[in-house]
């Protein structure tokens, strides 16, 4: 399972963001999301998230081995208790999807869970198989 966009309907809304913190986090902050809309130039926004890489290059730098793929669904799972944020994985993701919890240090990630896709207005997000 994946998250996908649709390059360029975007609105820039970043209700994925505040949905996402709600969810996992109990907060309506979107710095604890686990997914990112950037604003490239005006009125270019591209929400950033975890692909789920086929050879996940966070798995391969993380010291404590909190990160795993799933075999059957190939997401990429933090197991939260094990990461002492590091940030190795931050560093090591091209896409820029590891994200940094401010109150803890500790990474979040997007798990497809598809939550987001729910209440995106524009539906520039899926979830593909």
């Amino acid at each position: 399972m994946r998250l996908t966009v649709e390059p360029g309907k975007c609105s820039g809304c970043r209700i994925c963001e505040l949905r996402c913190a709600l969810l996992f986090e109990k907060a309506n902050n979107p710095k604890k999301a686990r997914i990112r809309v950037v604003r490239a130039e005006p009125a270019i926004d591209e929400p950033i998230f975890c692909i789920q890489c086929d050879d996940p290059p966070c798995i391969k730098v993380c010291p404590t081995n909190a990160l795993e793929k799933n075999p059957k669904t190939g997401v990429v799972i933090l197991k939260e208790d094990l990461c002492i944020g590091c940030r190795a994985c931050v560093l090591a993701c091209p896409y820029g999807a590891m994200l940094v919890n401010p109150d803890n240090g500790k990474v979040l990630k997007c798990v497809a869970c598809g939550y987001c896709v729910k209440y995106c207005p524009v539906q520039c997000l899926k979830i593909v198989k």
